[in-house]
């Protein structure tokens, strides 16, 4: 058996650009890039002011038994940045906000809450 080749054209997917957080607001962006294949994936948190310099970033190799669960520990890698510098008003971004709220329309709200609570639990 051979592969079959998709012959769709590419999705051209438009580059995000960094929107500056109001006021003193620190904007911190966290993210995680998961391999399925050995369960290893790498995250990354980078918080900035409006201004757009660097506060503070730190970045971890971690396992995981899904990308949810990357994204999941990407966040709390994000809220030990915030309980660090008791930055309680930050503005944060992570794709795993978008995969709670998916998974909220499909049924899995629930689930994904619980393990939020429990990965940001000290």
């Amino acid at each position: 058996m051979g592969t079959k080749l998709n012959n769709n054209p590419p999705t051209i997917i438009p580059a995000s650009r960094w929107i500056r957080p109001n006021g003193n607001t620190v904007k911190i962006n966290c993210d995680a890039s998961w391999n399925e294949g050995s369960n290893i994936a790498g995250i990354a948190v980078l918080a900035r002011n409006n201004l757009g310099e660097v506060l503070d970033s730190e970045n971890a190799r971690v396992y995981a038994s899904s990308s949810r669960v990357a994204e999941a520990l990407a966040v709390r890698l994000d809220a030990s940045i915030i309980a660090k510098h008791q930055w309680f008003g930050a503005s944060l971004k992570s794709d795993f906000f978008f995969l709670l709220n998916r998974d909220a329309t499909s049924g899995g709200a629930k689930l994904w809450r619980w393990i939020f609570l429990v990965l940001l639990s000290p």
